[in-house]
């Protein structure tokens, strides 16, 4: 429901509920227009009963209108005389009697009953000369500035009924309570065909400046058409040299080179010897300590991961974590494609150490010495599983391990 009560108080206040002239006699509340396009609504329901008082600002009824259903207060204090429309009555002209009001403190058994002919007669012919009257001021308006517009510098010109008014000047026209046909009618148009737009309508309601609205329209005006005349015809020679200008980096842009991957980081781990060993002691440890960092960066979540032989035998703890993340069971790295690099020893000679547990490696025949204070580095990649959610915590988890077994420097960065 609307509430109008301020566009209603006033209403009702410059009609005085349309008293009559006789001292004592009742006053004679008719039909209000809520809108200036109304003609006929509903009563929809009476908030007093006859005898009952009512006071400034109270509401005495609820009147249907073709588009809202609105509250009709009372300016002054007064009495509930006697109801005429009843309550559900519809197509009830504006203007016509509809209820009997008294002051407060009169003696309604002795208070003169006003003639209803009397009161309707006199606001029914206003009402029907009032309104051929609008469409008859405005219709020369739409004939006549209509050449105007394009002739002069003018920009407003008359409204085009044809042309859909924008949801934005709909509700602008609600607000101020105009109807669209009265927007239409007495509102200078600026846009194209005679559209009607919003800077249109705060113009006329006194918002903005009509100077601002006519400068802006000029400006759009101005650039509807493009300046063709500095434009000239290329020659074929031209033309033959801009074509081949514009194949040259075509051919070369063919075949673009493959997307690199997003998942794959290259890493490189330095550290120094501090005792001779082989190449393949080394080798060895460092595959055995990315077997075991691998193993302790999934024992950090999930700590049965240390005591089981494989991971393919672990059952799932908790259905929660599951949810939120994938089970130890799915993988989030691998790595691969390992490369050593050994510094030569400092008198540039090879020797071969062997002990007890090189025979059982069967590295006994193993040449290649790394003394101690050479550096060795290692070059491997690490794949991780983007569809993991936590398989990026893993690698960094996995990283710092690795780099703190060897205690080197271990770098990495993208491909």
């Amino acid at each position: 429901m609307i509430r109008a009560a301020s566009v209603l108080r006033r209403s009702i206040a410059t009609r005085g509920f349309h008293k009559s002239s006789a001292v004592c006699a009742a006053s004679v509340f008719k039909m209000p227009a809520m809108s200036p396009t109304m003609t006929e609504g509903g009563v929809v329901a009476w908030k007093y009963k006859s005898g009952e008082e009512f006071s400034a600002g109270d509401v005495l009824l609820e009147v249907e209108t073709d588009k809202a259903t609105i509250d009709v207060e009372a300016s002054d204090d007064g009495v509930m005389w006697e109801i005429l429309v009843k309550d559900g009555a519809t197509k009830v002209q504006v203007g016509e009697p509809i209820a009997l009001l008294a002051e407060q403190g009169d003696d309604l058994a002795t208070l003169e009953r006003p003639s209803l002919d009397a009161q309707a007669a006199p606001k029914e012919e206003p009402k029907k000369e009032a309104q051929p009257e609008q469409p008859l001021k405005e219709e020369p308006k739409k004939s006549a500035p209509a050449p105007k517009s394009s002739g002069s510098g003018d920009v407003f010109g008359p409204a085009n009924p044809k042309q859909k008014l924008s949801p934005a000047v709909e509700l602008l026209l609600h607000g101020n309570h105009i109807s669209s046909e009265d927007a239409l009618a007495k509102i200078p148009a600026s846009g194209p065909k005679g559209r009607l737009l919003k800077g249109d309508v705060l113009a006329y309601l006194g918002s903005i400046s009509k100077d601002s609205v006519s400068l802006l329209a000029e400006f759009i005006k101005s650039r509807e058409h493009l300046d063709l005349s500095n434009i000239k015809l290329a020659t074929p020679e031209e033309t033959h040299k801009l074509a081949q200008r514009e194949e040259a980096p075509a051919a070369k842009e063919e075949a673009p080179a493959p997307p690199k991957p997003s998942n794959i980081l290259n890493a490189r781990l330095t550290t120094t010897l501090e005792e001779p060993v082989t190449r393949d002691i080394f080798q060895y440890a460092f595959e055995d300590s990315i077997a075991a960092a691998t193993r302790y960066t999934y024992a950090q979540k999930y700590p049965q991961y240390a005591a089981s032989p494989v991971a393919s035998s672990l059952s799932g703890g908790d259905l929660f974590d599951d949810l939120i993340s994938p089970p130890v069971t799915k993988s989030r790295f691998e790595v691969y494609d390992v490369t050593y690099q050994f510094s030569s020893p400092a008198n540039g000679a090879q020797a071969r150490i062997a002990d007890d547990f090189d025979e059982l490696l069967g590295l006994t025949g193993s040449t290649g010495v790394s003394g101690s204070g050479n550096q060795v580095s290692v070059d491997f990649k690490i794949k991780f599983d983007k569809s993991v959610l936590d398989a990026k915590q893993f690698v960094a988890f996995f990283e710092k391990t690795l780099a703190e077994e060897f205690s080197g420097v271990l770098t990495v960065s993208e491909p």
